[in-house]
């Protein structure tokens, strides 16, 4: 290993409304000494912004209301020769930048998740999308067709030259830019060391709203690429295993499959291209 300094690392937090969950997410940012750490924040009306100045964090303010522009904003704003974002809900474990830049440059890759898992699995929404040291997408290491922003660090040149598409409003504008990286002959993938811990969504509304934002994301791709099987296919698999747990008897997991079938289909078709 190479051994870079996290010195080099500009971390980037969106922040919206972020306050049951911004305070352990810095702490667990802060011991890693990146070279800074920026807030963009989308209008908060909790105590985000207490938080923040708490923590003597830099605030950039977007009044966007699109993920893909808040994500470039942060890019703008940083010095780092690599961006890493964190998500608001999201905690990282020790030395996670440190294994995360190493790995990135021991493999020449553009951009590295770490291992993703769940931090608590209290209510049953958040049982049935537990991710655990089981392989899962967000958990198995090695390249793969795009990596999410959740824990993840890019290299800030490619940033500034692709950038991220302010047109992606609610979601996807993660697997957008991976997508343009890869076809420009660039690698994404998971680290197989480096762990951060997510809270996934407790209360069924919350979780409701989150799958409706995947499918407007998937339908954005679907209207910029021109390609319809995008989220067809994620229904199709969905609708898959929800069938297949009627006839198994899984009863415990068709309320989840039923809520994502749900919730990416209400997002598909109330998505609006000119939004």
């Amino acid at each position: 290993m190479s051994g870079i300094s996290t010195a080099n690392v500009s971390v980037v937090v969106l922040t919206r409304n972020s306050a049951r969950t911004l305070d352990r997410c810095l702490k667990s940012i802060i011991p890693e000494h990146p070279r800074e750490i920026i807030a963009v924040d989308s209008m908060s009306t909790d105590a985000t912004l207490g938080i923040l100045k708490r923590f003597g964090v830099k605030i950039e303010k977007d009044v966007s209301c699109s993920l893909g522009q808040a994500r470039q904003a942060g890019v703008f704003c940083s010095k780092g020769k690599y961006v890493m974002f964190v998500d608001s809900d999201v905690e990282l474990t020790e030395g996670c930048i440190r294994m995360l830049v190493d790995e990135l440059e021991e493999k020449e890759w553009a951009a590295i998740q770490a291992r993703l898992l769940s931090r608590e699995n209290s209510s049953y929404w958040q049982k049935v999308t537990c991710r655990t040291n089981e392989s899962s997408p967000h958990t198995e290491g090695g390249p793969q067709p795009s990596v999410a922003t959740a824990a993840t660090v890019f290299r800030r040149a490619l940033l500034l030259s692709l950038q991220f598409d302010p047109n992606f409003v609610e979601a996807a504008e993660d697997v957008d830019v991976c997508v343009r990286l890869t076809r420009a002959g660039h690698i994404v993938g998971i680290s197989r060391n480096a762990i951060a811990y997510h809270s996934d969504r407790r209360e069924f509304l919350s979780f409701l709203k989150q799958q409706i934002r995947y499918g407007r994301g998937n339908a954005r791709l679907a209207y910029k690429y021109q390609a319809v099987k995008i989220p067809l296919k994620g229904l199709h698999h969905t609708g898959t295993r929800l069938l297949m747990s009627l006839v198994t008897g899984n009863w415990d997991r068709i309320p989840y499959y039923a809520s994502v079938m749900v919730g990416d289909l209400f997002g598909i078709v109330t998505f609006r291209p000119k939004q």
